[in-house]
Formats: C-alpha cells, structure tokens, sequence
C-alpha cells in the first residue's frame, strides 16, 4: 500500500515505533511511506528529503513563546499544510492516510483522505492536550495562560480531528475508554500498543562501566511531569541494606533544568553521589545501560493522565532480560502480569523499595523474571508485532470505510 504519514515528532524522529515500524518494517513488507513531518530550522513552506529509503516533506515547527506566537503558528500551520496538501494532490496519490498525535496535523489528514476517498487512522501515543492542561493549572513549563490555550485549542482540534478518522487508534485499553467518553464511538477504536526492538541479542551487548553496584537504572523522560525524584527515597533505602547500591538515570528532560532540579533532589535525599546522570545517550547505546543494572524501574505517579499511558521503556527493560519494578498502573500491571518479568508494586517509595530488595536478594528469581518477560515481549510486544497490528488496523479501517 501507498500509505501518507502526517506526525508531529520533529524530525528525525528518536522514537523506535516511527523509526522501526513505519518507516523500515512496513517499507520491507511492501508498503510505501511518504512522511510530513516538523523540522527545526525549516525556513521554507515545505521540502522533501530522503529518510530510510521514503521520501519525507519537511514543515517548520513551532517557534515561539507566548500566547500570540502560538496562535500565529496555529494559524499559519494550518495554511502551510494547506498548501503542501494541495501539491501532494496534484502529484500522488495514497491508499490512506496515517497521522499521529498532531491535531492540525489530523484535520489535513482527514481533507486529504476525503480527496483521495481513502482511510485516515489518527494514532494517539500520548494524550499531550491534557498534560498541557496539567502544566497550566500546576504553573510548569513556561506561561500558564500559553499552556491554557495550546491544550484547549489542540483538544478542540484534536476531538475534531478523531471524529472526522475513519479509525482512532489509543495506545492503552484505558486510553480507549476515555476516548468513548469524549464521544468517540467505539467500533471506530482500536487499541494500538507500541513496542520493543527485540532484535538484538541481549547476550551480545557489553555492559556499561557503573562503579559500585547492585545498579538500578531508570531509562526514559525526565519531565518534571513524571516525579521521578521518587526514585532517590527508593535508592536510600536500598542503599541501607546494599551500602555500595548504584542508580543510572538514563535520558534528559524536555528542558534545561529538569536534570538540575533531579540533581538537587537527589542532593537532599543524602543519595547523590550514588546517581550517575547518563544524559541523552544515542538509542542504540541505551541497551549496554540496561546489560549493567540488576532491576529496571519504571515509577508512575497516579495522575489520570499517566494513567491512561502505555509506557515504553518497560518493554525495553524486560526484552534485554531485565527484571522490572512497576508502579500499579493499568498497562503496567497487564504488562508486568502477562509475562511474569517483574513484580508491580503500589506508588510508594518502601514499596518500591521492597520489591527491589526482594530481588536483589534473590538473582536466581530475577534472572528467571527476565527471561520470561524477554519471551514473552518478543511474542506479544516486538515491533514484528506491532507492524502486524498496524496492517490490521488498515484493514479495519478501510473495512470501515467501505461499510
């Protein structure tokens, strides 16, 4: 099939289910892929390049700050994708038209499906309006008024974007029903969950140096939206009865002081010099980071938006062989339950603190998580997986239309 992908991650994308699934797994099964995608620096209307093989139409991203330049980039996205969707009609033609995330990217997805009288499927990894909201109403990441208007204009976009799919594909079952609540029908939802590279041989990687040890590792986002200052409580009391316990956190945040804020807090939890900071490491060097750790911590707070998410790097964890400690969230405990590669636990520091313990004091039981969690991700969550899906929810979606 000749599928169009509208996205919103700028490019080139750090995400393996864009990078992976759509543009070198589908591709390879004898699908085509045309991207549009945002570029820092992009100064013109839009351009082509070449990414893997598939030809990828580059727009400006949002530049900016305050309420007015984000409505000025509203309206003049709008009018850019405008006028790329009027070339990309006069010169091809698609069999659907994938878009994810983006709510202006997904009201020209659906004028560009109507045009060609194919599908649009609207994916949602995240449920980002929302936390924009939540930024405003905590006073985080820049002006609340700005955040206001960004997360009430993308949910007004974005329900209208869903209503006009012929298919809208949440990434959690819990996603998918607070979607129904926002009038999404639900034979028009199909939970689409990402996945994890299982390619590589976990017994091939070399493990990073980390002084000290047992070590524990957090790999993924560093947002402040994510409290992972709860991990340096946990790491104390570890460390009480693992003196020379390390933890790696591995990543950065969307901003500059996110690390200097964590760095602080792991100051006054008396545990800093027991946290070695990674930074943002090139994705391919993430898994020696995982070889070096005992346990694989994936801490989520119980906000209703994480609530609905379905985290990543836990997949990642247990592919590598790396039993994990979860909070008890919806996905993770499906997760965590299905393929018996770790323990869940409730939100709370001497929980976590339990169940880490609890595995360090039994390597045999580990290494046994980790082996079943590993089978179990590349059966069910392997991004071999994942490309199934999505041609299913094609399928469906041109099923749908046809109905």
């Amino acid at each position: 099939m000749n599928l169009l992908l509208l996205c919103g991650e700028k490019f080139p994308p750090h995400y393996a289910f864009l990078d992976t699934v759509y543009a070198q797994l589908l591709p390879a099964r004898g699908h085509r892929i045309t991207w549009v995608m945002p570029a820092r620096g992009q100064r013109r209307a839009f351009r082509a390049v070449r990414w893997h093989g598939c030809t990828v139409w580059l727009v400006p991203a949002l530049e900016g700050r305050g309420l007015f330049a984000l409505v000025g980039h509203y309206a003049r996205q709008a009018a850019l994708l405008a006028r790329l969707g009027r070339h990309l009609l006069r010169r091809a033609r698609f069999d659907a038209v994938f878009t994810r995330d983006d709510p202006t990217m997904g009201l020209a997805a659906a004028w560009l499906a109507r045009a060609w009288r194919v599908p649009c499927l609207f994916q949602l990894s995240h449920l980002k309006e929302e936390q924009m909201l939540a930024h405003a109403i905590a006073g985080e990441y820049g002006g609340r008024w700005k955040n206001l208007a960004k997360g009430g204009i993308g949910l007004v976009l974005r329900q209208l974007a869903m209503r006009l799919a012929d298919l809208v594909l949440p990434m959690s079952a819990e996603m998918g029903r607070y979607l129904t609540r926002l009038a999404v029908p639900s034979r028009r939802l199909e939970v689409l969950r990402e996945g994890a590279d299982t390619r590589l041989d976990p017994e091939s990687v070399t493990p990073a140096t980390v002084p000290g040890g047992p070590v524990l590792v957090y790999a993924g986002t560093m947002s402040r939206f994510r409290r992972l200052e709860f991990l340096f409580p946990v790491l104390a009391r570890v460390r009480r009865v693992h003196p020379d316990a390390r933890l790696v956190m591995v990543g950065d945040g969307p901003g500059d002081d996110e690390l200097a804020f964590l760095k602080g807090e792991a100051a006054r939890a008396g545990v800093a010099e027991a946290v070695h900071w990674t930074g943002r490491v090139p994705r391919a060097q993430v898994p020696r980071w995982l070889a070096a750790a005992a346990v694989g911590l994936c801490p989520f707070p119980p906000h209703p938006v994480l609530l609905k998410n379905c985290p990543i790097k836990p997949m990642e964890y247990l592919a590598m062989r790396l039993p994990v400690v979860v909070s008890d969230t919806p996905e993770l405990r499906l997760l965590v339950e299905s393929s018996g590669g770790g323990l869940v636990v409730e939100h709370r520091a001497d929980r976590f603190a339990e169940a880490v313990l609890a595995l360090l004091a039994d390597p045999a039981r580990g290494r046994e998580m980790g082996e079943r969690g590993r089978d179990w991700v590349v059966a069910h969550r392997s991004l071999e997986v994942s490309t199934t899906r999505v041609e299913a929810c094609l399928a469906k979606a041109r099923a749908l239309r046809q109905s």
